[in-house]
């Protein structure tokens, strides 16, 4: 068995399938052996000397990878293949870096312990609990109480989710897969626009399937529930009209775009006269001033979370005139992007 990996801790298994043919191979993989951030996968990008317009792609390619902190988890797996189809429970495993070159060998792999099956609990008591349970924190997260929905949650434990299989830790993925479903129809109820909600809804889906162990489901699925439940109250539209609506969510949909009120009059077919008057009424704001603040806040979280140089950063805000991104974003916080970096590093 081969496991190849590269500098950005990419790493997947393989091995030939004996008396095959076409001399078959399987594969395990890709995944990761690092956690990846968004912020540090822009900064692996930017390293890396990609153009601005792929940074984009790069991380969102580094983030759906799979996040396997330990390989006896797959060694596990490529275990009890080898016993039940090969008919061999003895196999080693050759560490090779991207060229080829074999780094390291070991052997004696065993599989791990099957897991403790979950005890068998009241089922009536356990499903009048779960939706009783369901329908609270749907109620909440689309009102957008956040802090009524926490003090829920604070009082939850593993118990209360249902066994269905075996595998606990499948089992409760499955029901944070479920949550995840009825949290986003929950904040769609609250008047978040499917564009806002499938930006976290996608995130949430692949960090569940990254979860090690029961306890970190759990303290996922709290997450979640806080999560959606502050997408209500940032982007919750539901006294303003439908073209107001879809011009806000296209701008904050994407803060590097090149968008201004002409191009964004146009995505939503009305005149820009007509969608700036009704954008001002609504909003209590221009169309313009809008945009920028949009940038100037993606702006601040790049600043606080990553290493980007301040001219990447002014490129994934859609300004690509650095002295002009310095004046306005001067104009707005009062502080210089260099100056904002290093007071947000002193007080931090």
């Amino acid at each position: 068995v081969y496991k190849r990996l590269d500098n950005n801790g990419i790493e997947l298994l393989y091995m030939l399938l004996p008396e095959s043919e076409n001399k078959s191979v399987l594969v395990i993989g890709p995944y990761s052996a690092v956690r990846h951030t968004r912020e540090g996968a822009l900064e692996e990008a930017e390293r890396r000397s990609l153009p601005a317009l792929l940074h984009r792609t790069f991380s969102n390619c580094l983030l759906s990878l799979p996040y396997v902190p330990k390989d006896s988890y797959l060694y596990a797996v490529i275990y009890a293949f080898a016993e039940r189809v090969l008919g061999t429970s003895e196999f080693a495993v050759e560490e090779k870096d991207n060229t080829g070159t074999a780094l390291s060998e070991f052997h004696g792999i065993t599989a791990s312990e099957p897991a403790d099956e979950r005890a068998v609990i009241a089922a009536m008591k356990m499903m009048e609990d779960r939706y009783r349970f369901e329908n609270e924190i749907i109620r909440l997260v689309s009102e957008g109480q956040s802090a009524k929905a926490e003090m829920l949650l604070s009082s939850v434990s593993e118990e209360i989710f249902e066994p269905r299989i075996r595998d606990a830790i499948r089992n409760l993925k499955n029901y944070a897969i479920i949550i995840n479903t009825l949290l986003r129809k929950a904040v769609e109820r609250g008047g978040v626009h499917p564009v806002n909600i499938d930006k976290i809804s996608s995130r949430y889906a692949v960090e569940i399937e990254n979860c090690m162990n029961p306890s970190e489901v759990v303290s996922l699925m709290k997450e979640m529930v806080s999560a959606y439940s502050r997408l209500v109250k940032k982007y919750s539209l539901g006294d303003v009209s439908p073209i107001v609506q879809k011009a806000v969510f296209l701008i904050d949909s994407d803060p590097s775009r090149d968008i201004s009120l002409s191009s964004l009059s146009k995505m939503v077919n009305v005149s820009p006269g007509y969608l700036s008057a009704v954008f001002k009424k609504e909003m209590n704001k221009t169309v313009t001033d809008y945009i920028t603040d949009k940038r100037i806040s993606h702006a601040v979280h790049l600043l606080s979370t990553s290493h980007l140089q301040v001219q990447t950063v002014a490129a994934h805000c859609g300004i690509l005139d650095v002295q002009y991104f310095s004046k306005i974003f001067k104009k707005k916080t009062g502080l210089s992007p260099r100056e904002y970096r290093e007071n947000y590093k002193t007080q931090a």
